[in-house]
């Protein structure tokens, strides 16, 4: 037969294990919040990443559309200057 009785905690001790669970079951909450404001800043992350990637897609448009024009309007005047705001074009006097 053991020798061990049956013993009671303080009241202090039972107070600081009480104390001691709820500072757990605090922590647990914390953590699923932690949880769920992750998950929205990811959901907020991939659409800055997908707004991005659209206007990284609509600067290319507007640098292939430039080198287009650039091609075009070369072909038609020749090698110049465009002033963009009177739109006159001073041709490169080459060979002068």
């Amino acid at each position: 037969m053991s020798n061990q009785k049956e013993k009671q905690f303080t009241k202090e001790e039972l107070e600081k294990l009480q104390d001691i669970q709820k500072k757990y079951a605090n922590l647990q909450i914390k953590f699923g919040q932690l949880a769920f404001a992750k998950l929205r800043i990811d959901d907020e992350i991939k659409k800055v990443d997908s707004f991005e990637k659209s206007i990284r897609e609509d600067f290319t448009k507007v640098q292939t559309d430039e080198t287009e024009f650039t091609a075009e309007v070369t072909k038609k005047y020749g090698e110049g200057t465009l002033d963009p705001q009177s739109g006159k074009f001073s041709p490169n006097l080459t060979g002068k």
